[in-house]
This record gives C-alpha cells, structure tokens and sequence, in this order.
C-alpha cells in the first residue's frame, strides 16, 4: 500500500517528461543569465539528480521556476521510493531511466537526421525497445507487488527474453493506439508511420502489420511463459513464480490503458485493424483510404 500513491506520482511526471523528447528545441530561458534550456539539457540533469542523490536542486534551473519545481517534484518523489525500495532495485530502476532518457535523446537526434523526420524501420526498433518505457514499467511493477528479484535471476535468459517481449509489446500497443494522437498533433516518430515511410506499406496495411506484430508477441510470451513455468529451479527461486504473473498484468493492463486513445470502441483497432483518424466522432480508417489530404502520400 505505501508504495502505489509514490509510484503513481513519479509515473505521472514520467509522462510529463516523456511529452519534452516530441521536440528537441528550446523548453525555457533561465531568466537570471538568459541561457536557453533544452529538452537534452533537462533530461540529463534529472538523471544526474537522481544518479548522485542530490539533496536539493541548486543548478542552472534553479531561476527557472516551472522546471526547478519539476526537479523538486521528481526528487522528493524518489526519495519517498528509496525509502522502501530494496537497494538492488534501486540500482536497476536508476539504471533503466537513464537508458530510458538516453535512448530517447538519442533516438529525437537522430530523427531530426532522417528522411522526413521519420527513422528507418531497424534503427526505430532498436530505440523502441527501451523508448517505449515497458522497462520502466516492469521494475515499477515489480516493486509494487513487493517482489525483489535477486541479480542473477533477472540476468536469467529466459526471464530476459520475456521482458524483451513485454518491452516491445509495450511499444508496440503504444504506437498503434496512439496513431491518431500523434497524426493530429504532426508527430510521425511511430511504428506506423515508419512502415508507411520507409517500407512502402500504406496506412491500412500498417495497421494491420502492427496488428501483427503485437499477436506475434503475445504468441512468443505465451509460449515463452510456458517454458519458465516448467523450470523447477528456477521457479523456486523468490518471487519469479510472482514476477512471471505480474509481467502478463503489465502487457494486459498497458494495452486496456493505451485504449484510451480510441474510446470505448478501443478493441476494434486490434481485433480489425480499424483506426480513427481525424476526428473525435471516430471516423474509421479502412482500405488504406484516409480521409486527410496531410496524409495523402501513406494511401
């Protein structure tokens, strides 16, 4: 019970954070010496403060009212972690936000570098494994469960391929339901718009594709899920029989909340590829025919 309400608050400015990495230009001007503060200079800064455990937030931002809070915000809601956080895990949660933020950097720099804006189909996979934040998700998960998994349990191959799984099944979710969104707001850094762009798919054949791809997921999971269960060893290890239960909440659960995009009619973009587009009255998007010239060229 203590550790939701901190969890449910660092998850939140998590997002907030997650919405700087859509451009990588300026976030604010320090008032005091008027040197502009990027997204890149912010991430790093957060990682830094949490990496080295600063016990305040005397920096650059400190004159910049809006993000010295947010570091203040995100400080004291780690340190309320840390207070009941096993220190192993503590380890693995810092280690895995900063690949998180990182990797998010580096995947914002290297689309402004790309053929309209927009990665290749390789290189975006391998950002999206760790940019999608399923990690993220399952150590919080973990903690909030009251699991502690020892080291060379989570560096079990097996239980390193289902997350893995779980990591991509994540992204991919992410992507496929929050299209519309991010096609409204003019942001094509997503799997769909990367098979339109780079693979010659049109829309509706990128959504089914996407579609695809999340069923071959939760087929490998399943299957996967099997093998481990079978393993006595290492089922009898604390918390793994726990930590692979939990790991299927975190795709069943990420997959019912990213549905929020598309309404109450969520389930239809998986069962039949169907997504709403432009408007709120949920235009449906069929047979590759968009209803938007600005998405012309994807049909």
């Amino acid at each position: 019970g203590s550790r939701v309400p901190p969890l449910c608050k660092l998850l939140a400015l998590l997002f907030v954070l997650d919405n700087f990495s859509d451009e990588l230009g300026v976030l604010d001007i320090n008032p005091v010496n008027n040197v502009s503060v990027s997204e890149k200079d912010y991430y790093l800064h957060i990682i830094n403060l949490l990496q080295h455990d600063h016990g305040s937030v005397e920096t650059d931002f400190e004159s910049s009212t809006e993000l010295s809070e947010m570091s203040r915000l995100i400080l004291r809601t780690w340190h309320e972690i840390k207070a009941v956080m096993p220190a192993n895990q503590q380890r693995r949660f810092l280690g895995i936000l900063g690949d998180l933020f990182h990797e998010t950097l580096r995947q914002s720099e290297k689309r402004e570098q790309s053929q309209g804006g927009v990665i290749d189909l390789g290189t975006y996979l391998s950002f999206r494994r760790i940019t999608g934040g399923g990690y993220v998700f399952m150590i919080m998960s973990e903690f909030g469960t009251g699991i502690d998994l020892d080291d060379d349990v989570v560096e079990h191959p097996d239980i390193v391929k289902l997350q893995e799984l779980v990591a991509y099944h994540v992204a991919y979710v992410n992507d496929l339901l929050s299209f519309r969104k991010e096609f409204c707001l003019g942001h094509h850094q997503n799997l769909v718009s990367v098979l339109c762009v780079h693979e010659g798919f049109n829309l509706q054949e990128s959504i089914f594709k996407v579609c695809g791809m999340i069923r071959g997921v939760d087929d490998d999971f399943v299957s996967l899920k099997k093998k481990v269960c079978m393993n006595k060893t290492l089922m009898e290890r604390e918390g793994v029989k726990e930590y692979v239960e939990v790991l299927g909440h975190v795709m069943s659960g990420f997959l019912e909340w990213t549905g929020r995009y598309h309404g109450l009619n969520n389930h239809l973009t998986l069962r039949h590829g169907l997504v709403s587009l432009v408007h709120l009255d949920f235009t449906l998007i069929t047979q590759g025919v968009a209803k938007s010239e600005l998405f012309a060229d994807y049909t």
